[in-house]
C-alpha cells in the first residue's frame, strides 16, 4: 500500500510518495508467487504427465489421482474424521497452505487489532469480508458456468476432457447444477454441496470463509474482559459451526491460526541477524517442501508442519522494515498480489475448456521442451483473461463498497 504525504520545501507544497516497507512488498510477492504456483500446478496436471512430486520421487511417469463417480464430500459425510487422513500432496496444495497462513496473519491480525481497541463490529467485519469475496466470486462462478456450458454442450467430441478426462468426466454431472452453484456462492462447497462445475480449486474458499467466522468467535471466548453472557453464546456458536463445517475444516483452522499467532509475536531479531535468519528459514522451508513432495506422510500432519515452518519464515520476513526494494520488484509484487484472488477463482475452468479445444482426444503430453513450449501460450492466455476479470471486478472493490454504503438516493 502506498501512503501519500506532503512536505514543504522552501516554497510550494510538494507531494511525496512514501512506499510500504520491504516486508509488506515481500508479503505481496509471496501471495503472488503462491497464486502463480497454483496456476502452474493445475496446468501441469491437466496437460503434462510428469509433475515435480514424481520427479523428486525418481519417476518420470505422472500419476492420475482416481476420482470417485459420486461427488464427495456430500451432506453428513463431511463429518468423517478419516477425511483428515485422505488426500494427495501436490504443488498447488502446498501453495494453498501458504495462503492459509498468510490469510491468518493478515485477516486474523486485523481482527486482533480492532478487538484490542474495542472497535470490532460484526456488521462492518462481515461487510468487508463478504464484499471482498463476492465481488469477484459471483462473476467468476457465472464465467465458469459459461465455460463449462461451452465445453459440455457446444463441443461434441466423446473423448475430450469433459467426457473422458479422469479429473472432470466422472464428477461433472453431479457438480454442474444449480445446487452446486448456490452452495459455492454461499461457501458451502465440500460441506453440503460439491464445488461448482469444473472449478475444483474452489474447495479451499469454503475453508477460508469459515475461518473468517471462527476466529472472531474464538477471540471473543478467550477475552477475559468479555462477560460470561457474551462468551458462552460465542463459544456454543463456535462449536456448532465447527461441527457443521466438519472435522477437516476445523483441523485446518489450526494452520490458519499459526498465521494469526505470528501477528501476536514481537519482532525481536537484532538487525545483524535478520538476513541470515531469513535465509536459514527460507532454506528450511524449501527442504520441508521437498520432503513433503518426495516422501509424503499423513497429509494433515505434513500440512501442519509446512504451515509451522512457513510461519517461522514469515516472522523473519516481517523484520524487513526498510524501504529499499527496487521499484520494478515492488510493482510486480503488488500487481500479482492484487490479482491473486481473481486468478485463483477463474483459472481452472479456462484451462479445462482450452484442453477440450486443443485435445478432442484427451491425453497428457509427455514431459519435454516441446510440451512446455505448447503450454506457455495457454498460460499467457489464462493469465491475461484473469487480469481482465480482475480489472473489471476486484480492482473496483473499494468503489463498489463505497457505492453500497451510500444512501439510496446517492446511488440513483
Amino acid at each position: 500500500m502506498e501512503i501519500q504525504v506532503k512536505a514543504n520545501r522552501m516554497g510550494p507544497k510538494t507531494e511525496l510518495k512514501r512506499y510500504a516497507t520491504d516486508a509488506s512488498v515481500h508479503l505481496d510477492a509471496l501471495r503472488g508467487i503462491a497464486a502463480v504456483w497454483v496456476l502452474l500446478g493445475h496446468s501441469r496436471g491437466l496437460y503434462i504427465k510428469t509433475g515435480l512430486s514424481e520427479i523428486l520421487a525418481g519417476s518420470l511417469e505422472g500419476s492420475v489421482a482416481p476420482v470417485s463417480s459420486t461427488p464427495e464430500p456430500m451432506a453428513i459425510s463431511h463429518l468423517r474424521f478419516g477425511q483428515l487422513l485422505a488426500g494427495r500432496v501436490s504443488v498447488s496444495h502446498i501453495a494453498v497452505i501458504v495462503f492459509f497462513v498468510l490469510s491468518g496473519y493478515l485477516v486474523g491480525g486485523s481482527v486482533l487489532r480492532t478487538m484490542r481497541k474495542g472497535s470490532f463490529s460484526w456488521k462492518k467485519y462481515l461487510f468487508q469480508r463478504l464484499t471482498r469475496l463476492w465481488i469477484v466470486l459471483l462473476p467468476a462462478l457465472l464465467l465458469g458456468a459459461a465455460f463449462d456450458a461451452c465445453g459440455l454442450y457446444l463441443l461434441h467430441s466423446q473423448l475430450d476432457i469433459y467426457r473422458a478426462g479422469p479429473y472432470v468426466a466422472p464428477v461433472i454431472a453431479g457438480r454442474f447444477t444449480f445446487g452446486a452453484f448456490f452452495g459455492s456462492a454461499f461457501f458451502l462447497q465440500g460441506i453440503v454441496t460439491p464445488t461448482f462445475g469444473t472449478n475444483g480449486p474452489l474447495w479451499s474458499l469454503s475453508y477460508e470463509f469459515w475461518f473468517y467466522i471462527f476466529f472472531p468467535l474464538l477471540v471473543t471466548v478467550l477475552l477475559i474482559s468479555k462477560r460470561a453472557r457474551v462468551r458462552v453464546p460465542a463459544g456454543l456458536l463456535l462449536l456448532a459451526l465447527v461441527a457443521m463445517s466438519g472435522w477437516k475444516i476445523g483441523a485446518y483452522f489450526l494452520i490458519w491460526l499459526l498465521g494469526a499467532g505470528i501477528a501476536l509475536l514481537p519482532l525481536r531479531l537484532p538487525s545483524r541477524l535478520r538476513g541470515i535468519s531469513t535465509g536459514a528459514a527460507g532454506l528450511l522451508l524449501l527442504f520441508t517442501i521437498y520432503l513433503e513432495l518426495r516422501s509424503p506422510i499423513n497429509p494433515f500432519l505434513s500440512d501442519f508442519i509446512l504451515g509451522a515452518v512457513f510461519s517461522l519464515f514469515l516472522w523473519t520476513v516481517l523484520h524487513a522494515q526498510e524501504i529499499s526494494v527496487h521499484p520494478l520488484y515492488r510493482a510486480s509484487a503488488q500487481t500479482l498480489s492484487h490479482m491473486s484472488y481473481t486468478l485463483y477463482l477463474v483459472h481452472y475452468p479456462m484451462l479445462v475448456l482450452i484442453s477440450a479445444l486443443l485435445m478432442p482426444v484427451w491425453g497428457l503430453w509427455p514431459l519435454s521442451p516441446q510440451s512446455v513450449l505448447k503450454l506457455l501460450p495457454i498460460l499467457v492466455i489464462v493469465f491475461a483473461a484473469s487480469w481482465l476479470v480482475y480489472y473489471c471486478f476486484e480492482r473496483n472493490t473499494d468503489r463498489i463498497r463505497n457505492w453500497l454504503t451510500r444512501p439510496a438516493e446517492g446511488r440513483a
